[in-house]
């Protein structure tokens, strides 16, 4: 899947957000000023071997447990495959938090949190096809009891219960 995205995560910890947020407006500044109104921070086009992404290394305040924000700017220009653009996850540790996972056609996307140590707590909320090729801000919310998705700021049904913490993980953080 070719997924371009302007990323900004946020958490409680107000050192992760100074610290991503310091990384991502850098990164935009980079881009070359004559394409500033219609490039992009960063550019996943999914051809690259191995795949395009960015790992944020092992950090103590991304082992988010209690309270969880997490948001971006998504612009999906292929309607298939499958696509994490934040995860704090893998498959040999497959705990942590994901999202948005862009999925089922560009017809949803998806949030998941691992909670207690258990399986995976998902919320899945439309998203459509007629939203390819087009920046969209995306954000989730989990604040120990219920999970919510928010797209260009309206908040999306359904929403999820589920009581717990995040299962936190040695995994580094993955952008794209």
């Amino acid at each position: 899947m070719s997924l371009n995205f302007y990323t900004k995560a946020t958490a409680t910890m107000v050192s992760l957000r100074k610290s991503l947020l310091f990384f991502l407006v850098a990164a935009f500044l980079f881009v070359n000023n004559s394409q500033a109104q219609t490039a992009t921070a960063l550019t996943f086009d999914g051809t690259s071997n191995p795949k395009d992404f960015v790992t944020i290394p092992v950090r103590p305040e991304l082992n988010i447990s209690a309270a969880i924000t997490i948001e971006t700017w998504i612009k999906p220009t292929k309607s298939s495959g499958v696509q994490d653009v934040i995860c704090k996850s893998s498959d040999t540790a497959s705990s942590g938090y994901v999202f948005p996972r862009i999925n089922s056609g560009l017809t949803t996307i998806d949030f998941l949190v691992n909670i207690n140590g258990g399986s995976w707590a998902t919320l899945r909320v439309p998203y459509g096809a007629s939203k390819l090729n087009e920046w969209h801000h995306v954000a989730a919310t989990y604040d120990g009891f219920i999970m919510k998705v928010y797209i260009d700021g309206v908040l999306q049904s359904p929403t999820l219960s589920v009581i717990g913490e995040i299962m936190v993980n040695n995994n580094p953080l993955t952008l794209g």
